[in-house]
């Protein structure tokens, strides 16, 4: 996404638990700050909205159907959120496999943007993305939106991972697009040879890579005017550590990630570096997906 239009749709995927409340608070002020609709998808198993499953067993009569629970757990959804305000359209779809679903219904509701949690959390803060986070990132035309963090009003502080490939250019160019009054930083880190520290090649070899990327920073954002504004770091070292530790220390509260592109980071299949990022990442992540990247 490009367009300097706010999202007039967005797809919330949950499965209704409170792991999803952060993903559900975050898809809201969403909603509420670009006026958007908002679907709310849990898919559920095959054959699960039937009234036979319900009539296999003796059942107090109060018990509802299926239907009526979706319906009751929406509810509570919207007023837990705080979200009389918003317009969300529920939707319980069943499916036997929940990515292809989600993928699915955002293109049946014609959804710009897919807002999703993780699975659940680790003790020491570890984050499980789960198996319908990773499919998203692979197959998703639309981007993904995975939130970790608590929702303290919209997004300030955004920080664009590159290569400086075309699908890095993508994602800085929809973080922009999304959420045009923020403050952006592209992020740039590349390795260099291990001489010893007191070998003068290594520093001979980091000056080097320093220019080289400074000079290729500036021609990446030449290309992009609708980016202008946009600050750059770029650092020796794992981009992961450095990533995170930037993040960590400048209070930024999105990643933007390509997921196509030219390195391991931005792999066809999610790489194991961006995987890394995905899992360590102390904040919450935009993948979008390369729009000219095949299959």
């Amino acid at each position: 996404m490009t367009d300097s239009a706010p999202p007039k749709t967005i797809l919330l995927a949950t499965d209704r638990s409170a792991r999803c409340d952060r993903a559900c608070d975050r898809a809201v002020q969403l909603a509420r700050q670009w006026k958007a609709r908002l679907v709310v998808l849990t898919v559920v198993e095959p054959g699960w909205l039937t009234t036979e499953r319900i009539r296999a067993t003796p059942l107090p009569s109060w018990t509802t159907k299926p239907h009526d629970e979706v319906q009751r757990t929406f509810e509570k959804l919207r007023r837990d959120a705080n979200a009389l305000d918003v317009d969300i359209v529920p939707r319980a779809v069943e499916g036997a496999k929940v990515g292809e679903t989600v993928l699915k219904v955002a293109k049946e509701e014609n959804a710009v943007l897919i807002v999703t949690g993780v699975a659940r959390n680790e003790a020491f803060g570890r984050s499980i993305l789960g198996t319908t986070v990773d499919y998203l990132a692979r197959h998703s035309k639309l981007p993904v939106l995975v939130v970790r963090e608590r929702t303290r009003g919209a997004y300030r502080n955004i920080v664009s991972s590159t290569d400086f490939s075309p699908s890095s250019a993508q994602a800085l160019k929809t973080a922009a697009a999304l959420f045009p009054d923020a403050s952006r930083t592209l992020f740039h880190a590349f390795e260099v040879p291990f001489l010893g520290l007191m070998d003068t090649r290594q520093q001979a070899a980091v000056a080097q890579g320093m220019q080289a990327a400074q000079a290729e920073a500036e021609k990446f954002l030449a290309a992009l005017p609708e980016c202008a504004g946009t600050r750059v770091v770029i650092e020796p070292g794992d981009v992961v550590r450095l990533l995170f530790e930037y993040v960590r220390d400048h209070d930024a509260d999105l990643i933007a990630l390509g997921t196509h592109g030219r390195s391991a980071l931005f792999d066809i299949l999610i790489g194991s570096v961006a995987q890394r990022i995905l899992e360590t990442a102390a904040t919450d992540v935009l993948l979008v997906r390369d729009s000219h990247a095949a299959g």
